[in-house]
């Protein structure tokens, strides 16, 4: 049953992505930023700050790319 429903999905194209995400840019998979909630690291999105209003810690090899649109 669980191989059947699992056969039903599909992936979604970068338009379909775009319209879940609201129209909001989708992120660079190369872009790779974390936050920290409660002493455990999370992956956020590099182009929005933390929940709590930090700025995004980087993880090595994130091109700089990723920061030209950041909302300072």
């Amino acid at each position: 049953m669980k191989k059947q429903i699992l056969n039903l999905g599909r992936v979604l194209n970068r338009p379909d992505q775009k319209k879940i995400s609201g129209g909001q840019p989708l992120p660079n998979p190369d872009c790779k930023c974390f936050c920290y909630s409660n002493s455990i690291r999370h992956t956020t999105n590099c182009q929005s700050l933390c929940p709590d209003g930090d700025i995004p810690g980087v993880y090595e090899g994130t091109p700089a790319s990723c920061f030209r649109d950041f909302p300072l």
